[in-house]
């Protein structure tokens, strides 16, 4: 699973702060399907052009990680355009998060990262995969932390984000899987109270 695409992470330790990771690609003739899998050593938010990917709150989800990762699969045809942005925003997860202890392999992730695979079916009968490797470039977001269990801390002020060049992470693939448990789904938005 996964076969061609590599981990990536950012180049630097940004510490608590959240990353995001981007690739723009091109779709030059006509679609008959479009997927895209991923997972995270953390938490991810997937979107394509501004739009999100799906709506699993916190995927991947809690696993054992050292026996078993899950690894969701989308849909994003009608996502696509000519021109087109993947951007994915992770976050710290059950991975990074107190219960980590539970982690038992002999290597593991100090940072965040993230795999992914978009496969481009094209009505001609040809394929293309754009995957995660050094192509994609990350940045630091206005998220200074999130974790599962201590919440989100944003800096709402204005700020430029700086890009530099995902780093690809030597980290093994052997528990990835396909999707087996039931995802998080939001259900509902409570507005405050005064």
């Amino acid at each position: 699973m996964l076969d061609q695409a590599k981990w990536i992470c950012t180049p630097a330790d940004y510490g608590m702060v959240c990353p995001v990771f981007r690739r723009d690609f091109q779709v030059s003739r006509p679609l008959k399907a479009a997927s895209l899998k991923i997972t995270a050593l953390g938490s991810y938010i997937a979107k394509i052009n501004q739009k999100r990917v799906g709506d699993f709150v916190l995927a991947p989800g809690w696993t054992s990680y050292d026996k078993r990762l899950q690894v969701q699969e989308y849909d994003v045809k009608q996502l696509l355009e000519k021109e087109n942005k993947l951007e994915i925003l992770a976050g710290m997860g059950w991975y990074h998060s107190g219960m980590s202890w539970a982690y038992k392999r002999p290597y593991r992730s100090d940072r965040i990262a993230v795999i992914c695979e978009l496969t481009l079916c094209f009505s001609d009968g040809t394929q293309e995969r754009i995957v995660s490797d050094d192509t994609f470039q990350s940045a630091r977001t206005q998220i200074l932390q999130s974790t599962i269990y201590g919440g989100e801390i944003y800096d709402a002020r204005p700020a430029e984000r700086k890009w530099e060049q995902a780093l690809v992470l030597d980290f093994p693939k052997d528990m990835l899987i396909p999707q087996e448990g039931e995802k998080i789904v939001e259900t509902q938005r409570l507005a405050p109270s005064a």
